[in-house]
């Protein structure tokens, strides 16, 4: 059996990961020996051999990793000019890549379909499953959401609201104009934490004008469709009214909580998303009971996110839960000192599933984020006891 074959289970490479940590300590164990005992010729035998074991390792586990690898078949593919193909294949992969936190993954396929998006004529159709759909429409949402809200996910504020800009400005030039509202909704959220308030209000005075044209509404079929086209937006609205009017933004995500939860919405993404925001909204007072309600709606959205298998949103959801409890200790009314002993337990186990998720979607960011939350809990979890 060739060794690349052997190197495609986890459990292999996790072995040879392994020995090749134990050829670097022994290339350093042997250079140490060697200035200890004067043997240089021989440490330096011993080092050469360990390090060529080692260069071959690596070139053997990089081919069997390559043959297997999204980003080479595409980049492949590209460069031989299939560029539907390259289309067909990330246009599917976006939103689950999307739903598992693999941002960086999703943002590099994005650039080679932007890439091939470009060597066909916008007006031209692909057939994606069961959809027909235009270049202009594909180039549009993948400008919106694999370049522009995956670079806001990557910490690339700049270059997220420049590419969400640039797909909507060809999605209302092309007549999409619920895609368009889709990236108004992404501005608003963006420009609202970055601070730019005048852009948030314009990008929230733009999305109305579409929403609330009487043309716009009635190119729906069904008003169903149309009605959850102005939820989402509205959730969006909500977020930018926790630190100006709670109430307000606490009352509009109540009513967001039941309809995405209804047959008719059947959106169990979105309605994760609203008990997320319910438990900010929660969160931002000072009341103990309304604390207590931020954290059971923390914890059912977690509960939520496991089901539906929103890895990116149970992390998020889990800083932000951790970060409650912080705040919740320093209010004394709040729980009893046999409360927090079970609420030590939960919020550990929380971390740890947040925590291995980080690292499975290799996400620098969040992994900082649990850590320092975490260490901030455990420092006063020490002298809580």
């Amino acid at each position: 059996m060739k060794l690349a074959n052997i190197l495609k289970s986890d459990e292999s490479r996790s072995f040879f990961k392994r020995a090749f940590d134990w050829i670097v300590a022994a290339i350093i164990g042997a250079v140490v020996s060697g200035f200890f005992t004067g043997k240089y010729l021989w440490t330096i035998f011993i080092s050469v051999l360990l390090l060529v074991c080692g260069i071959i390792y690596v070139v053997i586990l990089s081919h069997s990793n390559s043959k297997y690898d999204i980003l080479k078949i595409l980049r492949s593919e590209l460069n031989a000019g299939n560029y539907r193909h390259v289309i067909m294949i990330g246009y599917s992969l976006s939103r689950q890549l999307h739903l598992s936190g693999r941002n960086t993954l999703r943002y590099e396929i994005g650039k080679l379909v932007d890439k091939a998006t470009t060597h066909l004529q916008l007006e031209q159709d692909i057939r994606i499953n069961d959809d027909k759909l235009s270049i202009a429409y594909i180039k549009a949402k993948n400008l919106i959401d694999d370049l522009g809200w995956t670079s806001y996910k990557l910490q690339y504020v700049d270059i997220a609201i420049e590419k969400i800009s640039a797909g909507i400005k060809l999605a209302k030039e092309k007549k999409y104009y619920t895609l368009a509202v889709k990236g108004y909704r992404h501005l608003v959220g963006i420009l609202d934490e970055k601070g730019d308030f005048d852009g948030r209000n314009e990008a929230i005075e733009s999305a109305n004008k579409i929403l609330y044209d009487t043309n716009y509404r009635n190119s729906f079929k069904k008003i169903e469709d149309y009605e959850h086209v102005v939820a989402e937006f509205e959730y969006a609205y909500a977020k930018t009214l926790i630190d100006d009017n709670s109430d307000k933004a606490l009352e509009s995500s109540e009513k967001l909580k039941i309809y995405f939860s209804t047959e008719v919405a059947d959106d169990p993404e979105r309605y994760v998303k609203t008990l997320d925001l319910i438990g900010d909204i929660y969160a931002h007072y000072k009341s103990p009971t309304k604390l207590k309600i931020a954290r059971e709606t923390y914890l059912d959205g977690i509960s939520e996110c496991e089901k539906t298998g929103r890895t990116e949103r149970l992390i998020r959801t889990s800083i932000d839960y951790i970060d409650l409890l912080l705040k919740m200790y320093n209010n004394k009314n709040v729980y009893s000192t046999s409360d927090w002993e079970q609420i030590d337990s939960e919020e550990l186990d929380i971390y740890n599933k947040a925590y291995e998720c980080s690292k499975r979607v290799e996400n620098k960011y969040y992994i900082s984020r649990l850590k320092k939350s975490h260490k901030k809990y455990l420092r006063d979890r020490k002298a809580r006891i």
